[in-house]
């Protein structure tokens, strides 16, 4: 039983019996005033509070914890030397497609979403998702790496980066913010199980705002710490977009939720205005 749990139990307990640690114990510290009983909801109160804090906290900086990732991972050691400030270009390039077959849905477990149903969720929600306390390399994550996501949102900005995925930068009315990403069609991970619906949603995208590109070729190879991509065009358009959930690390990407959590590939956009 959870302590928040606990703490209604035990308050609603003493607002209908003040005195019921006396009853059950024979013990009457505070002479029958009930004030043992509400000393004690007071510590379960605070207790609740410090644990929920602590959760919140790490689902804050788990986008960063090195700790998520196996010893060999290249991500553990980009993290690790973020943490030390000791990052060098040659760090990032292969962390950012270490876990490249989840990213295309080239991963076994993508096989087993092709006939899901998207569940519908907002920025808001996924910004809270707990990060897992693992991420495997070639493989998903249970929970939201395992769902296909659908979100209605404001287009706030994107690029093409040097990976040749489309970095869309996705807001919903308060402001926040998470990234969606379609992927280069010529760069996807052979076979991937959304092939097809990648490069539906690419076409979209390009189709509607008039970006010329040959997305059947692979982007063409970049050296580490060349750049992040092309400079970001700012829009506002109403969106929906369907994706995998996928959690990327920080690395000072520009719209990335708290936990890190993207829609990654994007399989489907439809232009709302």
């Amino acid at each position: 039983m959870s302590l928040a749990i606990l703490t209604c139990v035990i308050g609603v307990l003493t607002i209908i019996w003040r005195d019921w640690i006396e009853a059950l114990t024979g013990w009457s510290p505070d002479l029958h005033t009930g004030s043992l009983e509400l000393v004690l909801i007071a510590v379960l109160l605070v207790a609740s509070v410090l644990v929920l804090s602590g959760r919140a906290g790490r689902s804050t900086h788990a986008a960063e914890d090195p700790e998520r990732y196996r010893p060999e991972s290249a991500i553990r050691r980009y993290l690790m030397a973020k943490s030390a400030n000791a990052v060098t270009p040659e760090l990032l390039w292969p962390a950012a497609h270490e876990r490249w077959a989840v990213k295309t849905a080239a991963d076994p477990g993508a096989q087993g979403l092709m006939s899901q149903t998207p569940t519908s969720a907002t920025i808001a929600e996924l910004r809270a998702v707990h990060v897992p306390s693992m991420l495997p390399r070639d493989a998903r994550s249970d929970g939201a790496e395992k769902t296909v996501w659908e979100v209605t949102a404001i287009l706030r900005a994107f690029r093409r980066d040097l990976d040749g995925d489309l970095h869309l930068v996705i807001a919903d009315d308060q402001g926040s913010t998470m990234i969606a990403e379609i992927p280069n069609p010529g760069d996807i991970t052979a076979p991937s199980y959304f092939a097809e619906q990648i490069a539906n949603a690419r076409a979209a995208f390009d189709s509607r705002f008039h970006v010329v590109e040959n997305s059947n070729e692979p982007a063409a190879p970049s050296a580490p710490g060349s750049g992040a991509g092309l400079p970001f065009q700012d829009v506002a358009v109403p969106v929906t977009v369907t994706g995998i959930g996928f959690f990327d690390f920080n690395h000072g990407q520009r719209g990335a939720a708290p936990n890190a959590i993207e829609l990654h590939p994007v399989i489907s956009i439809v232009f709302n205005g």
